[in-house]
């Protein structure tokens, strides 16, 4: 539970007003929500209506009251929904009751639960009157010890505790607002959970279930299945000694592992590969299990990581055998590309199953060990990779996954035997990882977002630029950081296309991501879709237009349709930001001149697309116009094993696939013998 009460005194943005109160609210519930599954948490609003520390009556309470109820059945589903009004006079209970308990009880049925900092003479009005059926409480806390035996008569289903969990108010109740702003940005406390009885279900939260979340908030958290929104699995923080145990395993496994071949380790690697390709099926459902990816996509992106250890298995010996060169002033000059030790990987959960082995494999080829700390959403996925690496051979520890929070995975990166870090997600969590392992000297490769244009030029064939822009943005949900986001079109064929292409986007249907015929599942957390919808609604405030889409589904699951907007220019996150999900820009160029400068501009360079029929223009501007890692023409796509993989810009730095990933991480010894 958290109190949103604060004094009138506040100067700051959550003072004063009962809109501040109700925005407070929301933000922290949506910061709870991340760590804590919705249907363990309880939202209880109490925006101090009447007289409380002495603001005055705010006539537009039960507006606001509505806005929240309203808010809290069309985006959350928690256990319960608990109003809460302090009263501090007796007036206040007659307020309470024409004003709050007959307006909204009948529709929650007795989920209505009405706080009080008691005085003497509130209490007994309020049992008095009978009115003390407003109180369903289960743990009540008040000032005066006094009062509780005459509750326990009149309430018998509730909890009892006379202590008080804010500090004793100067009046003989309870001032809310002391602790609660020293607790709001530090304390682990800041959820305060009771027993509670609701009418409608039993209780709903259980002593075990208190143990239980608070471990979540603490030691560790749970995966949520974003079809259904239930939990999939427990997880438990590993202790500091354990990551640390793990670490130094792993070295000790990486110093026998340099010692063998390259043929020894890529045998390894295609046994991985063909037990990849064994268990996909199994693979690909526990991925879309974990963060909603379509289950057929997932199949594929198995298969592409099986073809990724066999390419780096063919290839590996001849990328990193040992280079001769004569001296300048002869002798004999031998350049290896010797294994430095672990590589830590922080990966995202977008794909779960490619981001950990696009770096993994690579490494492993090149003798080093690998540390993974995957997103916390995808764990299962991280656990049973590592397994297959064990079962198709891969020495024990040379793989591991590290469960741990941010603080524990700070210390692994200053750790001396951790030689390098790679990192693939946000441009902001890329700068802070970069940071803490530069102050420790340690080399970095980062893989960051980006807000890829795929443009459409005058000679475009309009009908496949449509059709593969709407794969495009729609592959993985939208969830991909090289996808198709920014469509740049020129003026002559702009109609035309945006036609085609709106058309193609109303057609996507969203659904189940095991069945067959859904084209897109839900967004992998219900944060992430709350993130795009104010993105989306952020843009529209600013003059961008929704052309389809762009709606909250009703119902279970963290569903967001394909959606374009169009109107899209600087200013607006749809042109500024990375859209994380199944929207797309839909921008105006004045010709192909003008859509390359629209393409350019942008702080991201990850990716992009040029459709255009004469494929030797398109080649010509890839190379020498497009500012990023990555171009498609004519087409859309992930990786291509043989092929390098980064960015520029906010999008990265480093390389991997196509050879490049096994040398990032390698020292590359000059060994010499000079003529005397």
């Amino acid at each position: 539970q958290f109190f949103s009460s604060f004094s009138n005194k506040r100067d700051d943005q959550y003072g004063g007003s009962i809109e501040n109160r109700a925005r407070f609210f929301f933000e922290v519930l949506d910061a709870v929500k991340q760590v804590i599954p919705q249907n363990r948490i309880g939202a209880r609003f109490n925006p101090s209506l009447h007289g409380t520390f002495g603001m005055e009556v705010v006539e537009d309470t039960i507006p606001t009251f509505d806005y929240v109820i309203e808010r809290l059945e069309k985006e959350y589903d928690l256990s319960y929904i608990h109003l809460s009004e302090p009263f501090t006079d007796v007036s206040d209970v007659d307020y309470a009751e024409e004003h709050i308990a007959k307006r909204y009880r009948p529709k929650y049925s007795g989920t209505l639960m009405i706080n009080t900092g008691f005085t003497k003479d509130t209490a007994n009005k309020v049992i008095e009157n009978g009115d003390a059926d407003l109180v369903a409480f289960g743990k009540l806390y008040i000032s005066n010890p006094d009062l509780v035996g005459r509750f326990k008569e009149n309430i018998p289903t509730a909890e009892w505790d006379a202590n008080t969990f804010y500090s004793q108010g100067p009046e003989g109740y309870i001032d809310y607002e002391a602790k609660t702003r020293d607790l709001i940005p530090t304390s682990k406390n800041l959820i305060r959970l009771s027993i509670l009885i609701n009418q409608k279900k039993e209780k709903m939260i259980l002593e075990k279930e208190i143990e239980i979340i608070n471990r979540e908030r603490e030691n560790g958290f749970n995966t949520i299945n974003p079809h259904t929104g239930k939990v999939i699995e427990e997880y438990t923080y590993m202790s500091d000694e354990d990551v640390t145990n793990a670490v130094e395993k792993c070295h000790e496994a990486f110093t026998e592992w340099k010692s063998k071949s390259f043929e020894e380790r890529g045998k390894v690697l295609k046994s991985i590969g063909k037990l990849l390709k064994e268990r996909k099926e199994e693979y690909a459902k526990l991925m879309t299990q974990e963060m909603g990816k379509v289950y057929k996509q997932g199949l594929q992106e198995v298969g592409l990581c099986a073809g990724i250890c066999d390419y780096t298995a063919n290839t590996g010996a001849d990328v990193l055998k040992d280079i001769e060169r004569e001296l300048p002033e002869g002798g004999k000059g031998v350049i290896t590309h010797s294994p430095i030790g672990i590589v830590y990987g922080i990966q995202p959960w977008n794909f779960p199953c490619y981001q950990a082995v696009r770096y993994s494999i690579s490494n492993l080829m090149a003798g080093n060990g690998v540390l993974l700390k995957h997103a916390e959403n995808v764990t299962g996925s991280a656990k049973f990779l590592q397994k297959v690496y064990e079962d198709a051979g891969l020495p024990k520890h040379l793989f591991t996954v590290l469960v741990m929070n941010h603080e524990q995975s700070d210390k692994v990166i200053e750790n001396d035997l951790v030689r390098g870090v790679t990192m693939t997600g946000s441009a902001e969590g890329g700068k802070v990882v970069a940071q803490k392992a530069s102050a420790a000297l340690k080399k970095t490769v980062m893989e960051l977002g980006s807000n890829d244009a795929y443009l459409v030029l005058d000679d475009a064939d309009v009908e496949l630029a449509a059709k593969t822009s709407v794969e495009g943005r729609i592959y993985n949900n939208g969830e991909t950081c090289v996808a198709a986001k920014r469509f740049v079109v020129v003026d002559a064929i702009y109609d035309k296309f945006k036609e085609a292409f709106v058309k193609g986007m109303k057609d996507i249907k969203h659904g189940n991501p095991m069945d067959e015929d859904s084209d897109i599942g839900p967004m992998a957390r219900e944060d992430l879709r709350n993130k795009i919808h104010t993105q989306l609604k952020e843009s529209v405030a600013k003059g961008a237009k929704i052309l389809v889409g762009g709606e909250l589904p009703q119902g279970d699951g963290f569903y967001y349709p394909a959606t374009i907007l169009e109107n899209v220019k600087p200013g607006q996150p749809a042109y500024d930001d990375e859209l994380f999900g199944p929207v797309a820009s839909l921008i105006r160029a004045k010709d192909n001149e003008d859509a390359m400068r629209i393409a350019n501009d942008s702080r991201f360079g990850l990716g992009g697309g040029i459709f255009s029929k004469d494929e030797d223009k398109a080649f010509a501007l890839a190379k020498n116009h497009f500012d990023t890692g990555m171009v498609f023409i004519n087409s859309f796509g992930l990786a291509q094993p043989n092929m390098p993989f980064g960015g520029v810009k906010n999008s990265g730095y480093g390389r991997e696939h196509g050879g490049f990933g096994m040398k990032e991480f390698v020292n590359e010894k000059a060994i010499m013998s000079l003529n005397s």
